[in-house]
């Protein structure tokens, strides 16, 4: 009998078919075993967890070389067959920093730094040092910043602008800038606009507004865009400042000739300033200026150029205001009523003050305690002690009271003029 031999080719096939036994393949099997180191680290950060709560209320000050959550952290995973992770990390430091344990904190970086080769993310360095400067350890932020490389991170800008604002929420940590931005250039990171924006909000803020301005110039002198928020903000804080001796229409003339654009609100608060300064001609320009840039002014505005006209004794141009507003349809307040009162009766012109009190009732805006004040003490000022009479049972007999001032002014004056019956 010939006994059949396969050929090489047939062979070939039958070894083939041999190899398609079932088995997982090697993806599978590396995607079970992710899964499993998965759960592993779930089980360790679950156990690290219930630790933390479970010893939240124990103070650990007799142990600050040893923090007890650093170990929780190592046996944790350890138990589980695991390595930390990045979220285990950031879980330790964020309950270590929102309960001031501050002490223990060094340990825990020392050990991430050192044990650990997994690439830590920013948000978690940038987050302790925010906690950091709100502790007000600013210097112990400085030295983490400075040391974000040695935990395999690459500082960005991103850790440098929360740095700098939290730094700037404060005087205190203000002085700390500085350092930082001689660090930045020891380490070679380049302090872009979005840093130096930072630091011009701060500086104005603390009410360092020449420092501002001076980096605001700077950016412009390396061909950056002018930001008009921080225009606002600069102008702003100029505008708040108690230095009266400050030109805030050149300023401003400066500003626009850089591409600045101000708003309402910038206008607004020029106007109040120049109000302030007694420069009421000058807020009255500024009003007008508005209406020629397109700004329709509110009733602030004109209550603000009111009060400064009226003070400068420019009654003319305060009742030409008074009456434009009321063209424009804008309602005057009881703050405005109360400035052109006070107007007229600076022209003694008391009865025509008088009648606005009435026509303000007219137009559902009741008079208040300070109206008819203004209107007593002139008439006070001016003798007419009997019409003082008149008003004052018309006012009692509209339930309007009167503060103590008003109440011993008007004894006061018919005592003078021999009426003790019209005093009591």
């Amino acid at each position: 009998m010939v006994r059949w031999l396969p050929t090489p080719e047939r062979a070939a096939k039958f070894i083939k078919k041999l190899r398609k036994c079932p088995t997982l393949s090697t993806k599978k099997v590396q995607s079970q075993e992710s899964f499993d180191q998965l759960q592993q680290q779930h089980r360790a950060m679950n156990s690290l967890v219930k630790f933390a709560t479970e010893t939240q209320a124990v103070e650990e000050e007799d142990d600050p070389g040893s923090p007890k959550l650093l170990s929780a952290l190592i046996h944790s995973f350890a138990a589980h067959n695991c390595d930390p992770t990045p979220k285990a990390y950031d879980f330790i430091l964020k309950t270590l920093s929102s309960s001031s344990r501050f002490l223990h904190i060094p340990a825990v970086l020392c050990h991430l730094e050192a044990v650990e080769r997994f690439e830590t993310p920013e948000f978690i360095l940038v987050d302790l040092m925010k906690s950091l400067c709100k502790g007000g350890r600013f210097q112990e932020a400085i030295n983490l910043f400075c040391s974000i490389p040695k935990f395999r991170c690459v500082p960005s800008v991103l850790s440098l602008n929360a740095l700098l604002s939290s730094l700037c929420g404060t005087r205190e940590g203000l002085e700390f800038v500085p350092d930082v931005l001689l660090k930045c250039g020891q380490m070679g990171i380049r302090i872009g606009d979005s840093s130096l924006r930072i630091l011009i909000k701060a500086l104005s803020t603390v009410g360092s507004v020449h420092r501002a301005i001076n980096l605001l110039k700077y950016l412009i002198s390396i061909e950056m865009t002018l930001d008009a928020g921080l225009s606002s903000v600069i102008l702003s804080a100029l505008c708040g400042k108690e230095d009266y001796s400050i030109d805030i229409l050149g300023f401003l003339e400066e500003m626009e000739k850089l591409g600045f654009c101000p708003g309402l609100g910038d206008y607004t608060n020029v106007i109040k300033y120049l109000v302030k300064i007694s420069k009421g001609n000058d807020a009255l320009d500024v009003l007008n200026r508005m209406k020629t840039d397109g700004f329709k002014p509110t009733i602030a505005c004109y209550t603000w150029v009111l009060r400064g006209l009226i003070e400068a004794k420019e009654y003319a141009r305060a009742e030409n205001v008074f009456d434009e507003l009321l063209v424009f349809g804008l309602v005057p307040n009881i703050y405005i009523y109360n400035l052109h009162i006070s107007g007229l009766c600076k022209q003694n012109r008391i009865e025509e003050a008088i009648s606005m009190i009435g026509f303000m009732e007219e137009l559902c805006c009741t008079p208040n305690e300070t109206s008819y004040e203004i209107v007593f003490l002139a008439l006070h000022q001016a003798g007419q002690l009997g019409r003082a009479s008149e008003l004052w049972k018309d006012m009692q007999s509209r339930g309007v009271n009167l503060n103590l001032n008003t109440h011993l002014t008007i004894p006061e004056g018919f005592v003078g003029e021999g009426s003790m019956k019209e005093a009591f």
